[in-house]
């Protein structure tokens, strides 16, 4: 489908910063939502991001360091969103499985495709699933920027023990707003939307 004309460089931006946000609190809270991907992400008339269906979401002890595992039980998720560890039935994983679905939807908010939309077509979702444990991850397209590039690569590590945490990403894309994207974003916007999000953790 078309985007709308409003969905534009700054609409981009503030959706991974507030998804990144939203996400930091969930794990501040101890709980993994486990099934990030767009269709729980809505957006209200703003533009601004909303994580919802916690349906597949788990608690976990707050009190670890950000290399432990965690033992759950049962490959849960969406194929293209699981981290490489829920691919191969691992049950010993950990919130940075979520920060694997961030990168993964964050490639398809800054590029405006689907992820592996070029072999999507050509490959069986088990052979694609396969590619994703051995490594694979979408290609670099025109218009991500080497800073989103770095944060991405990051993200989606093969080692979950690698991936940065949500409080991680979101100080690095608020702390340089404008390397994100090609165009510039509106700075008014994004220091107006960062205030709201501080105002909304206070209460």
């Amino acid at each position: 489908c078309i985007a709308p004309h409003e969905w534009n460089t700054t609409k981009k931006y503030l959706a991974l910063v507030g998804i990144a946000d939203a996400m930091r609190y969930l794990h501040s809270q101890g709980i993994i939502h486990r099934d990030l991907k767009p269709e729980n992400v809505l957006l209200d008339k703003e533009y601004h991001p909303r994580i919802c269906d916690f349906g597949l979401s788990k608690c976990f002890s707050v009190n670890f360091s950000k290399s432990l595992k965690l033992t759950m039980t049962g490959q849960i998720g969406t194929p293209l969103y699981m981290a490489p560890e829920l691919l191969r039935d691992d049950e010993n994983y950990g919130p940075s499985i979520d920060v694997y679905a961030f990168a993964i939807l964050a490639y398809e908010i800054a590029s405006g495709h689907e992820a592996y939309f070029e072999r999507i077509e050509k490959e069986s979702s088990f052979k694609l699933t396969l590619k994703i444990i051995n490594g694979e991850r979408p290609i670099r397209t025109k218009g991500i920027t080497d800073k989103m590039w770095n944060l991405l690569v990051k993200c989606w590590s093969d080692k979950p023990e690698e991936r940065p945490s949500f409080d991680e990403i979101f100080y690095e894309l608020t702390s340089d707003a404008n390397s994100y994207f090609p165009e510039s974003v509106d700075e008014d916007e994004v220091s107006e939307f960062i205030d709201q999000l501080h105002d909304e953790t206070k209460i």
